[in-house]
C-alpha cells in the first residue's frame, strides 16, 4: 500500500503544468495555456479589430486565458484534495505501520533467542547436579541465580511483545477502518477530473456558438464562398433543379466558350491548366456566371473546369 500511494502520487505530481504550491495567480502565469493567450493577445494588435480574423483571435484569446484558470483551478484542488492525502498516507501515517511491525518483529526474534538460551541452560543445570561432587553448592547456586535472571528477563521480553503486537493490530484494525476512505482519493481524483473536463467543455461551447454567430453574419467573399449556386460538389439532378435547367452549367457555358475561341486550340483536353486559374474559373461559375467571359482567351483553363 505504501510503495502503491507513493508511486500514484509521484506520477501525478508530474501530471501537473502549474507550479506546485502557488496561488492562483502564479500558477496561471506558469501555465502554457495561459503564455498561449498572451501570443493571441499580442498577435491581436496586429489585425484589423473588425475583420473576422481579428476577432475569432480575440475571442480564442479570452478562451485560452479563461481555460487556464479552470486548469489552475483543477490543479490546486488536486493538490489540496487528493496529493497532500496519498503524500501523507505514503509518508507518515503507512511508514507508522511498518515501523511497528519491524519492532514487532525484532522483539519477538530476541524473545525467541531468550527462551532458547532458558531452554539451554536449564538442560546445562539439570545436568550439573546430575554429576554431583564437593563444590557442586556454589555452582548449584549461581546457576539458580542464572535461571532466575533469564526467567525474569523472559518474562519481561514477553510482556513488551505482547504490548508491541496490540500496538500493531490495532495499526491495522485502522487502517482497515480507513480503507474506503483512502480508496476515495481515487475516486475523487477522478471527480474533479469529471468537473475539469465539463468546466473546459462548457467554456468551450460558448465561445464557439458565439464565434459561429459573429462568423455568419459577416458578409462573405465571393471568391472564399462555397459555389452558392451548388455548381461542383453536388449531384446532377439537384444541380438542374436548383437552377431550372436542362443542362448542367459548366457544361453549356464551357462548351459555348470552346466553340467561340477554343476549337483550334492543340492539345486541348490533354494539357493541363493553371491551377490557379482553374480554381478562380470554377468560383466565378459558382458566384457570377455573368463573369465568365475573361477565361475565355484561356482554353485550358475552360476545357478543365
Amino acid at each position: 500500500a505504501k510503495r502503491a500511494a507513493h508511486n500514484v502520487h509521484k506520477r501525478l505530481q508530474a501530471c501537473l503544468q502549474g507550479q506546485s504550491g502557488a496561488d492562483m495567480d502564479k500558477r496561471v502565469k506558469k501555465l502554457p495555456l495561459m503564455a498561449l493567450s498572451t501570443t493571441m493577445a499580442e498577435s491581436f494588435k496586429e489585425l484589423d479589430p473588425d475583420s473576422s480574423m481579428g476577432k475569432a483571435l480575440e475571442m480564442s484569446c479570452a478562451i485560452q486565458n479563461q481555460l487556464a484558470r479552470i486548469l489552475a483551478e483543477f490543479e490546486m484542488t488536486l493538490e489540496r484534495d487528493v496529493l497532500q492525502p496519498l503524500s501523507k498516507l505514503s509518508e507518515e501515517e503507512l511508514p507508522i505501520i511498518l515501523k511497528h511491525k519491524k519492532s514487532l518483529q525484532k522483539l519477538v526474534s530476541d524473545w525467541n533467542t531468550l527462551k532458547s538460551r532458558l531452554t539451554q541452560a536449564a538442560k546445562n543445570s539439570g545436568g550439573g547436579q546430575g554429576l554431583g561432587g564437593g563444590t557442586g553448592s556454589y555452582g548449584h547456586t549461581a546457576t539458580a541465580t542464572k535461571m532466575e535472571t533469564l526467567k525474569e528477563e523472559e518474562e519481561e521480553l514477553k510482556k513488551r511483545v505482547e504490548t508491541s503486537k496490540d500496538e500493531y493490530l490495532a495499526d491495522l484494525y485502522h487502517f482497515a477502518t480507513k480503507e474506503d476512505t483512502y480508496a476515495n482519493y481515487f475516486i475523487h481524483l477522478m471527480e474533479i477530473q469529471a468537473d475539469y473536463h465539463r468546466k473546459s467543455l462548457s467554456s468551450l461551447d460558448t465561445a464557439l456558438a458565439e464565434l459561429r454567430e459573429n462568423h455568419s453574419q459577416a458578409d462573405p467573399s465571393p471568391l472564399t464562398t462555397a459555389t452558392p449556386l451548388g455548381v461542383y460538389g453536388v449531384p446532377l439532378e439537384t444541380h438542374l433543379q436548383n437552377l431550372g435547367r436542362d443542362i448542367a452549367l459548366p457544361i453549356e457555358a464551357c462548351v459555348m466558350m470552346l466553340l467561340s475561341d477554343g476549337m483550334k486550340e492543340e492539345g486541348l483536353f490533354r494539357l493541363a491548366a493553371g491551377a490557379s486559374v482553374l480554381k478562380r474559373l470554377k468560383q466565378t461559375m459558382a458566384s457570377d456566371p455573368c463573369s465568365l467571359q475573361e477565361f475565355c482567351s484561356d482554353p485550358h483553363a475552360v476545357a478543365g473546369a
